[in-house]
């Protein structure tokens, strides 16, 4: 008896939020595994607001070639950024500009960039390696909170993008209980308002909205405008965030995927080689042959998986150039969502201003195709949010 009575006293060691304050320190109490704990449970009123408190921290990443009047557009969007009201709470940024070009003039310019948003680093490539490449190495380790910001040289931006992106990241990641079931299913948010299928080449129909009904503002959310958002197995190279572990989890699988590739294609050319020197009566070592072809400078660099989808017009995508094909190739798989934004008149929190780049098939066409000719500019112009109440 005295024992029990030792043990129960024990319990009372330690408070709930001490308890739980560790508890969500270290792991995600969203998990299968932890939300349905009793003692989780038991105390769900206290883990719902300190769940929501945990320190995040958005890395915001701005890819740059050799389009610097529109670097410059964006950045001057950057510097107009509003800040989350931190209140409570704890949110870090760092900004990293990923430069694709050896020009140095251009370098000295963005080194002497800083922003009132966190500090910022450039990180200079020596010899270009492509916009694919870039975002696929960008980000190689994260902690649990950390989130990864992606911004293409040609976007717009809203003012109040980061509000919405720190609101939207606690709301869709750090509810509790969660908002939805596919909440632990959910890789990143989009900022752009998309409304056309990329997989389908059409328009979506009858948007259904999770955690409100669109009408009212969202508890809590600063931006005071009606606020909706729905779940689409679509990633978004317009403006978005992803969750640090998923997109690690990502690169690795993109990694995976290749390396299986390379090892099919090297095993056909080290039998093809074979077969030839067999024919030919030569006396070679085949294994010493495909090591030198492997270290070629002269092997095809776009031997990559072609991440298709089955019925989707996204297979007409360059493999070789795009991140965002193998991106919803991983998603499909997982069974993976992105949440986006549904607001009125199609408002959206960024743009693409279609400016021409390298990836852009009407770089070559007349001035006058370039202006008025580009098929999708109907299908992908929406407004920005220029104007909340507070």
């Amino acid at each position: 008896n005295k024992n029990n009575k030792n043990n129960d006293s024990n319990a009372y060691l330690y408070s709930p939020e001490w308890v739980l304050e560790r508890l969500i320190a270290f792991y995600d109490v969203t998990a299968e595994g932890l939300s349905t704990n009793n003692y989780i449970k038991k105390h769900a009123s206290l883990v719902g607001p300190l769940f929501k408190a945990c320190p995040i921290k958005i890395i915001i990443n701005v890819f740059a070639f050799t389009r610097m009047d529109e670097v410059k557009l964006l950045w001057a969007d950057l510097e107009k950024q509003l800040l989350p009201n931190s209140t409570g709470t704890s949110v870090e940024f760092k900004i990293v500009i990923h430069f694709d070009n050896y020009s140095f003039d251009d370098l000295h310019f963005l080194l002497s960039l800083r922003s009132h948003i966190g500090s910022v680093e450039v990180r200079a490539r020596v010899e270009h390696a492509g916009l694919r490449k870039n975002i696929l190495e960008c980000c190689m380790t994260s902690e649990r909170n950390t989130f990864f910001l992606m911004l293409e040289d040609d976007l717009r931006l809203s003012p109040f993008m980061l509000i919405y992106a720190v609101e939207s990241i606690r709301h869709n990641f750090y509810s509790f209980p969660p908002i939805s079931t596919q909440s632990n299913r959910t890789i990143g948010v989009s900022f752009y308002a998309q409304v056309f299928s990329e997989v389908a080449e059409q328009h979506l129909r009858n948007i259904e909205c999770e955690g409100n009904n669109g009408n009212t503002n969202r508890k809590g959310m600063d931006i005071n405008i009606p606020m909706c958002e729905f779940y689409w197995q679509q990633p978004q190279s317009w403006g978005s965030v992803y969750r640090g572990i998923a997109w690690l989890d990502f690169v690795e699988w993109y990694r995976s995927s290749v390396s299986n590739t390379w090892k099919k294609y090297n095993d056909f050319q080290k039998t093809s080689h074979a077969l030839r020197a067999k024919k030919a009566g030569m006396k070679m070592e085949v294994e010493a042959e495909v090591e030198k072809l492997m270290n070629s400078k002269h092997v095809n660099p776009f031997i990559l998986p072609q991440f298709l989808i089955p019925c989707s017009y996204t297979n007409r995508w360059p493999h070789s150039t795009s991140w965002k094909k193998a991106l919803l190739r991983f998603m499909v798989e997982r069974d993976l969502y992105m949440v986006y934004p549904h607001l009125p008149n199609r408002l959206s929190w960024s743009i693409n201003s279609l400016a021409v780049g390298v990836n852009d098939q009407v770089k070559n066409a007349s001035p006058e195709k370039k202006k008025v000719g580009r098929p999708s500019f109907i299908a992908h112009t929406c407004p920005l949010v220029a104007v909340c109440s507070k």
